[in-house]
C-alpha cells in the first residue's frame, strides 16, 4: 500500500492525565484491594497525583484564569489556617497533622483541579465515562451477588468485595442518578435510558442493602423537580421512579426481613437516633453524635470550638506510627464512621462551619453561575442537588473521606470549569 493508515490520539495534557488517575482510581483500588491485599498501597498513588497538581496550581496561580470565584480558595485556605490554629493549641505530633491534612484537604486541591484544569469537553467525557461504567458496574454486581454470593456490605461492584465497599457504589449511584434525573428533566436524555439507570441502580441498592440510597433518591427526584421547569414528562418520570423507589424496598425487605418498617418515621429515628448508639452498645449515633461527643469529650465551651486538633484523632491501618493515642482509647465508640463525628473531634463547631460552608458555597454559586449561563444550567443542578446530598451523606457514613469523595468534589467542580481549553499548554 503506498498510503500508510495512522490513527491521531489527541496529545493530553499532564494535568488531564493526573485528574484521570485521581477520578478513575476509585474504580480500580477497592476491586484490587478486595482481590490482593498486597497491592492496596496502590491507592496512595493518588497522593502523588493532588500533591504535584496543588504544585502546579501555587506554580501557575497568576496565570489561572477559570470560572470559580474567588471565594473557593479563600475558603480553603482560611480552613487551612484554622487548622494551624489548632495545631499550636493541640500540638502531639507533626506526622499526626500531615496525616490529616492528607485526609481532610487532598479533596479539596482536587476540587480546585478540577474548575481550573478541566473544560467542558472534559466534563461530558467523564459524564458518558459514568454512565459506561455504570452498566459494567451492574454486571459486576450482579455476578458477585449470585453467582459468588456477595451481599449487604460487601457488595460493591467494581469497588470490590471488602465491608464497606458499597459506601463506594452509593456515592457512584448517586451521581449516576443524579445526572439521569436532571438531563431527562432538562430533555439531554430519554426516558427509557433515565429510567433504565434508576431501576438498575434501585436493583443494586436492595441486594448490596444500601437503605439510605432510597431515601437519596426521593430527594434528588424532589429537588430536581424544584429546581427544574414544570413539564408533564418530569410528572410520568415522578410517578415511575417513586413507584420503583416502593417496589425496590419490597425487594429489600423480601431479601432481608429485619428491615421490615425501617422506612417509616420511627424505623429512621430508631435507627439514626438511638441513645444506645449505631451497634447498641453506647458508640454514636448519627443523629446525636455531636451532643454525645460534647457530654463526653469536651468540658468546656472553648474546646469544642476547636476540637482536639486535626489529626489527632485519626488512625491509619497501613501505618502503624500515624495511629493516635486518642483512636486506640476511643475507637469503640465508632466516631471514625461518622464524618460529622470525625470533623468535630478533631476541628470542633468551627471545623464543622467550613466543612459544611464550603458546599454551601457550592450551591449558591452554582446558582448564580446558572442564571448567568444558560448552557451551564443543567451542570449548575446538578452541582446543587451534589452539594445537599453530601451534607447529608457526611451525617450518614464516613464515606466522603475515602478515595470515593474525589467522585463527588469532581461533581460540584461542574459549574466553575472553563468554556474553552487552557492557553498554558505545558500544564
Amino acid at each position: 500500500m503506498d498510503r500508510l493508515l495512522t490513527l491521531r490520539i489527541r496529545k493530553k495534557s499532564q494535568t488531564e492525565m493526573l485528574i484521570g488517575v485521581i477520578i478513575i482510581l476509585p474504580f480500580l483500588w477497592q476491586g484490587i484491594a478486595s482481590t490482593f491485599s498486597a497491592l492496596s498501597s496502590i491507592t496512595y498513588a493518588i497522593d502523588i497525583m493532588w500533591l504535584w497538581l496543588l504544585v502546579l496550581i501555587v506554580k501557575y496561580q497568576r496565570d489561572l484564569v477559570g470560572n470559580i470565584p474567588r471565594v473557593f480558595p479563600i475558603w480553603i485556605g482560611l480552613f487551612f489556617v484554622f487548622t494551624l490554629i489548632g495545631l499550636a493549641f493541640n500540638y502531639q505530633s507533626i506526622w499526626y497533622y500531615l496525616w490529616g491534612v492528607r485526609n481532610n484537604f487532598r479533596f479539596y486541591v482536587a476540587f480546585l483541579a478540577f474548575a481550573y484544569f478541566l473544560n467542558m469537553e472534559n466534563v461530558e467525557g467523564y459524564l458518558k465515562l459514568f454512565d459506561k461504567l455504570f452498566w459494567i458496574n451492574t454486571i459486576v454486581c450482579l455476578f458477585q451477588r449470585f453467582i459468588l454470593g456477595f451481599s449487604q456490605d460487601n457488595l460493591g461492584g467494581l469497588f470490590g468485595v471488602r465491608s464497606g465497599s458499597n459506601g463506594h457504589l452509593n456515592i457512584f449511584m448517586i451521581i449516576v442518578v443524579t445526572k439521569a434525573i436532571v438531563y431527562y428533566f432538562n430533555k439531554k436524555e430519554n426516558i427509557k435510558e433515565c429510567l433504565l439507570k434508576i431501576s438498575a441502580a434501585l436493583l443494586i441498592a436492595a441486594l448490596a442493602e444500601l437503605k439510605f440510597f432510597f431515601i437519596e433518591v426521593a430527594i434528588i427526584l424532589v429537588l430536581a423537580s424544584l429546581i427544574s421547569k414544570f413539564s408533564w414528562r418530569k410528572v410520568l418520570a415522578i410517578i415511575l421512579i417513586l413507584v420503583g423507589i416502593v417496589l425496590s424496598i419490597s425487594l429489600l425487605g423480601a431479601l432481608f426481613p429485619g428491615f421490615a418498617g425501617m422506612f417509616t418515621i420511627e424505623g429512621i429515628l430508631a435507627n439514626s437516633a438511638s441513645k444506645s448508639g449505631y451497634t447498641g452498645r453506647g458508640d454514636l449515633s448519627r443523629l446525636t453524635a455531636i451532643r454525645t461527643v460534647v457530654e463526653q469529650f469536651f468540658s468546656h465551651e472553648g474546646s469544642s470550638l476547636i476540637g482536639y486538633g486535626l489529626g489527632n484523632c485519626d488512625y491509619s491501618s497501613a501505618f502503624e506510627f500515624l495511629t493516635t493515642p486518642f483512636f486506640k482509647a476511643h475507637s469503640w465508640m465508632h466516631y471514625m464512621w461518622f464524618s460529622t463525628a470525625f470533623i468535630f473531634l478533631e476541628m470542633g463547631y468551627i471545623g464543622l462551619l467550613f466543612f459544611f460552608g464550603f458546599f454551601v458555597l457550592v450551591f449558591v454559586y452554582s446558582e448564580k453561575v446558572g442564571r448567568k449561563n444558560k448552557d451551564r444550567r443543567v451542570h449548575c443542578q446538578i452541582a446543587k442537588i451534589i452539594s445537599i446530598l453530601a451534607v447529608l451523606i457526611a451525617i450518614y457514613n464516613v464515606s466522603l473521606r475515602t478515595e470515593a469523595g474525589y467522585m463527588m468534589y469532581f461533581m460540584l467542580a461542574l459549574p466553575f470549569v472553563r468554556q474553552g481549553k487552557l492557553e498554558q499548554e505545558e500544564l
